[in-house]
């Protein structure tokens, strides 16, 4: 009951930290300069800088300059000294045949910031990281062409130090617009999740580093991916379903992929069945 109580006494105070952001499109909340406090990495695809914001007074720094119609970066600390090393996503465009997709790894030396180009590969769109590598998920392959963009999508890895492209997936087909980092089969390593045209698909990590595309792990579908599919569209089940077991999730072809906290969260030892993924019907 305290809790409830807590939480409903809880104010938040809106605090504008930039107005110049032109075609915001990403913000993390990562540590950028060793002092315990999360700060905010904020990429704009009609602006030529990538800026952080320094908490507590959001001051403002720039990573780098002269990079064009960047789409995303991610952080993770390469070297361990506190720093988190940089994956940038930029040369972006939607149609593949314009897209160049540079792909570069940004390193702080103590005095400023480095940028080096490791990559091109056609719309590289959504960076993350998993395992000790980052992963790369273009929008779409590199044939693709509007309206169905057909052609399978690469979804490829990178590791230090060389940097050198690994394909962990090309099972994707059309448009990948999510990407979901999270340990699936509770292995103790990091599984990526895609959502495409296809449908979605774990992509299984081994130790050995392999990986094992699955778009079905068997078993009955999942209730949750029956009802989304009738409640929410008027139609069959929602494609897409992957389950195993008592695990289930869905999706809508075409739609994000997102899991809420209770998808991810371990709250204490409730078993899997009770933390479900999905993404909402708006």
């Amino acid at each position: 009951m305290f809790g409830l109580f807590a939480a409903a006494a809880l104010q938040f105070t809106p605090q504008t930290i930039a107005t110049d952001l032109k075609g915001g499109y990403q913000v993390v909340a990562v540590d950028m300069n060793k002092d315990g406090r999360p700060d905010l990495l904020a990429l704009a695809s009609g602006m030529s800088e990538l800026v952080w914001y320094e908490n507590p007074t959001w001051q403002r720094h720039v990573i780098v300059s002269d990079v064009k119609r960047m789409i995303n970066v991610w952080p993770m600390d390469v070297d361990k000294d506190g720093v988190p090393e940089l994956l940038l996503a930029h040369a972006f465009e939607n149609e593949a045949a314009r897209s160049v997709g540079i792909v570069s790894y940004l390193h702080f030396d103590g005095k400023g910031w480095t940028i080096r180009e490791i990559d091109r590969l056609t719309t590289s769109h959504r960076l993350r990281s998993a395992n000790g590598l980052f992963i790369n998920s273009p929008l779409t392959g590199a044939s693709a062409v509007a309206p169905e963009y057909r052609d399978h999508t690469l979804l490829v890895a990178y590791a230090p130090p060389d940097f050198q492209r690994r394909q962990i997936s090309v099972d994707d087909e059309g448009v990948v617009h999510g990407i979901f980092i999270h340990d699936w089969n509770r292995d103790g390593l990091d599984d990526v999740l895609t959502a495409s045209f296809k449908g979605i698909w774990v992509n299984l990590a081994h130790r050995d580093g392999t990986w094992t595309p699955a778009a079905d792990f068997g078993g009955r579908s999942g209730a949750l991916a029956e009802e989304r599919g009738e409640r929410c569209y008027g139609g069959p089940p929602a494609k897409g379903a992957i389950s195993g077991g008592d695990r289930a999730l869905a999706r809508q072809p075409g739609e994000h992929l997102s899991l809420p906290p209770q998808g991810v969260a371990e709250a204490g030892h409730r078993p899997f069945s009770d933390r479900r993924a999905y993404d909402s019907c708006g």
